[in-house]
């Protein structure tokens, strides 16, 4: 009777050493998951501010264009007037485009939840996956 009690006691210790180190390991993993989360976060951060100067120098450029065909049609008077008013709607456009490109990249950098709610609902996604490969089964699609 004691040595079954022994040798009961050693089995618990045995699977609770065990699942002891598969937590270890799952949080491993997560912390590994989280330093690329983090990074990738930061350098996405990083590769918006080039593309904010671009686009600010995109816009600086279309209002020189714009200030190009007012000169070129206070020259021309209203003969090419019919062009002119479309090229002006055209430049109008892309202004407007590129403003609300702007403001989309300007909310990012302001406020980057949205982003980092798309990198922790894609890890978890992930991690789902990743759990259901370790235990031998596939979600139903």
């Amino acid at each position: 009777m004691a040595k079954t009690l022994k040798n009961l006691a050693l089995a618990l210790i045995n699977a609770t050493l065990m699942l002891i180190a598969l937590c270890l390991f799952l949080a491993w993993q997560l912390a590994i998951k989280a330093d690329d989360i983090t990074e990738n976060i930061a350098g996405s951060l990083t590769v918006i501010t080039p593309v904010k100067d671009r686009l600010e120098a995109t816009q600086a450029e279309l209002a020189g264009l714009r200030a190009d065909l007012a000169a070129v049609k206070a020259e021309t008077g209203d003969e090419a007037g019919e062009a002119m008013g479309e090229l002006k709607t055209r430049i109008d456009a892309l202004y407007a485009k590129l403003g609300e490109v702007e403001a989309a990249i300007a909310g990012i950098k302001t406020s980057p939840e949205a982003m980092i709610d798309q990198a922790v609902t894609s890890t978890a996604v992930q991690v789902r996956q990743g759990i259901a490969d370790f235990r031998g089964c596939t979600p139903a699609t």
